[in-house]
């Protein structure tokens, strides 16, 4: 059985993943604790899709507002 703890919070983020040449913008809908590992459910564009998958916080940086496309998160 895992140990998993959800935290709640949406944040924009820059996701660098090392399998991608560039950095990947999305939102984090959730957040969760495995262990000692803790996790964002991460939702992104990719190859013209949609994706969301849990992403460790280590792969995820805040997002700066000027590097982060218009469609991402608009500010109100």
């Amino acid at each position: 059985m895992l140990d998993e703890t959800v935290f709640s919070g949406v944040h924009e983020v820059s996701v660098d993943l090392p399998t991608a040449p560039d950095q990947d913008h999305g939102l984090v809908l959730k957040w969760r604790r495995r262990g000692e590992i803790l996790e964002g459910l991460v939702s992104r564009e990719a190859d013209g899709r949609v994706m969301t998958e849990w992403l460790p916080a280590l792969l995820l940086s805040p997002a700066e507002s000027s590097t982060a496309p218009d469609n991402v998160l608009a500010e109100s």
